[in-house]
């Protein structure tokens, strides 16, 4: 192999890991054979102990080689062991990743739905009559790839945000991953396992997220497949552990990412100091959380039900230092691109127990598979305030929680404390008698306020209104969050002339809000206002409204509108303003 680079990174922004490159290679270890696997691990333990760095990946069917009583596929796609070594591991800085120049094609599964059905049926099977308690069934998805690596690698890290992302490129090969999973990390003597099991989809917002974590910690299926694999990992790390060291140290945790929600639990241990890289490896790989309990005979079912071997994906990419300190991360979220086919293949999973549903367990796997299609453009929050000399800035707390609310949703740095501090000195230095203020945050936590004189006005009429003839998709997450990607509203706003701005609507055909304040409509004398689920912003003055008793929420179809006394478009800038809707 002529070529073999790895680039480690952690774009968790809550996480303190740090982000690593390797450089000065001095050789690769390849290992192709299950007999050489373990020679293999005792020769970077070697070059280890001399004082270089290894870093590299190991794949599903190295498995045989650690129990001889581990059953899987054949594979030749990959090495079995790969690792580089090297003479430097630099640590860098986080870095936002990039845009991104690449083209994939529509992924195909290699299974059918009706044979995943059929899968799961037989797992539920052999859990009847007691030859598991649980299986992680999966299947590989597969499409073309033409473009540059890195710009995909950035992509996807974005996507994801991931604290153990990977690069690994090959003559051949590349490997890109952007795993949320520990397998294990070993410092100072102690050993720490983090198994993920237990998934649910994002919400639209913090409500619908805490939601859907509660809903998570308190499933029962979701608690007992977590549980089953804490077990298993408590008794594989007993067999090379201290006598009475192992121990829970965190349960059913719920951990945040871009496009889902996983329940986790750590496990930690010390290792006594004759430990050896590669009895680490004996006792634990692979990861009892993508293989099901109890570990043997669950592999050997799931050699006998999967269409294909597995290869890196489930395997463990990481690196070992000088230290001891090593780093391993379970290979999910993980693509392979062949480089000379333009193929890319990802695989995706689930883990099957009695009381699995095969339709749900269908759609967490698609869920899973997010990370590849659901791009997330780049962009700031946003807050756009009202000051004025007599009163200060108008509704200034209720700014201020908005965006720490979207911050907590996207995962931004929010320093609450400094924004005040920065408001509070322009409110006392400022010569304005009114002015607008922008806010804008980005992801690592810095931000821009901009101010600019507002000047009062004449009234020159009713806002011109016309009904936006295409719809918003009330999934949009960015309809919930006031950013600086504004597509949704901009593409629609340009379609329309001769009006100051247009009422948007659901698919359902429900009123949402305009493109820069929400709308109030006046029945029978009562005021109404959509309610947020309806596919819109939660304004500061509209929440003002309803806590005040002046407005009510109520779905507002399009007809009403013709039937309405008045119609408002607020926002906490211009206030409440009455408007007139258009033909067009």
């Amino acid at each position: 192999m002529r070529h073999f680079s790895v680039q480690l990174d952690n774009f968790s922004p809550h996480s303190t890991t740090g982000s690593f490159r390797f450089s000065e290679h001095v050789e690769t270890i390849i290992c192709t054979q299950i007999e050489e696997i373990i020679p293999g691990l005792q020769a970077i333990e070697t070059a280890v102990a001399k004082g270089y760095h290894a870093a590299g990946f190991i794949s599903y069917e190295a498995a045989n080689a650690m129990d001889s009583v581990f059953k899987t596929r054949t594979q030749e796609e990959l090495p079995l062991l790969c690792f580089g070594i090297f003479k430097r591991r630099e640590s860098i800085r986080k870095r936002n990743p990039a845009d991104s120049i690449f083209q994939l094609s529509e992924f195909q599964p290699d299974i059918s739905k009706q044979d995943f059905n059929n899968a799961i049926s037989a797992i539920q099977n052999y859990i009847a009559v007691g030859d598991t308690y649980q299986v992680n069934y999966t299947f590989r998805l597969n499409g073309n790839f033409s473009g540059d690596i890195p710009s995909f690698y950035q992509y996807i890290s974005r996507n994801q945000k991931a604290e153990f992302c990977a690069l690994i490129q090959m003559d051949q090969h590349s490997i890109v991953s952007a795993s949320p999973e520990l397998f294990f990390r070993w410092e100072d003597g102690i050993l720490e396992t983090r198994p993920m099991k237990g998934t649910a989809p994002r919400g639209r917002n913090n409500f619908e997220d805490k939601k859907n974590s509660q809903n998570l910690t308190t499933s029962t299926k979701e608690k007992a497949e977590n549980v089953m694999i804490v077990d298993l990992l408590r008794n594989d790390m007993n067999r090379i552990s201290s006598p009475g060291t192992v121990h829970v140290a965190k349960l059913f945790e719920v951990e945040k990412y871009e496009t889902v929600l996983q329940m986790t639990s750590t496990v930690r241990s010390e290792l006594p100091r004759e430990t050896a890289f590669s009895d680490i490896f004996k006792a634990l790989f692979p990861c009892g959380s993508i293989t099901g309990a109890p570990k043997i005979r669950t592999m050997e079912i799931i050699k006998n039900l999967e269409n294909s071997a597995r290869g890196i994906y489930t395997g463990t990419i990481g690196f070992y230092s000088p230290g001891p300190e090593a780093v391993f991360s379970v290979a999910i979220r993980t693509a392979l691109v062949n480089h000379y086919k333009k193929s890319i293949q990802v695989g995706i999973g689930s883990g099957i127990t009695i009381g699995s549903n095969a339709r749900d367990e269908w759609d967490e796997c698609w869920i899973k598979s997010r990370f590849l299609t659901e791009k997330r453009p780049i962009f700031r929050l946003l807050e756009t305030m009202r000051f004025e000399e007599e009163s200060g800035i108008f509704l200034l707390d209720a700014h201020l929680q908005r965006l720490l609310d979207s911050a907590c949703y996207f995962q931004f740095l929010c320093p609450i404390e400094n924004l005040r501090t920065s408001f509070a000195n322009f409110v006392k230095s400022t010569r304005m008698s009114s002015a607008k203020i922008r806010l804008l945050l980005a992801s690592d936590g810095k931000y821009e306020l901009q101010f600019s004189s507002l000047k009062k006005s004449r009234s020159s009429g009713p806002v011109r209104l016309k009904i936006c003839k295409i719809a918003v998709d009330r999934q949009d997450i960015f309809l919930f969050h006031k950013t600086t990607h504004r597509e949704v509203y901009n593409s629609r706003l340009e379609k329309y002339s001769g009006c100051d701005d247009i009422i948007l609507l659901n698919e359902r055909g429900g009123i949402t809000e305009t493109t820069i304040g929400n709308i109030v409509v006046q029945i029978g004398g009562k005021k109404f206002t959509p309610p947020i689920e309806c596919g819109l912003l939660a304004g500061t003055l509209r929440q003002k409204l309803i806590d005040d008793g002046e407005v009510k929420e109520k779905i507002i179809h399009k007809d009403e509108l013709q039937s309405s006394e008045k119609i408002y478009r607020i926002n906490s800038v211009s206030g409440m303003q009455e408007c007139v809707v258009l033909e067009g």
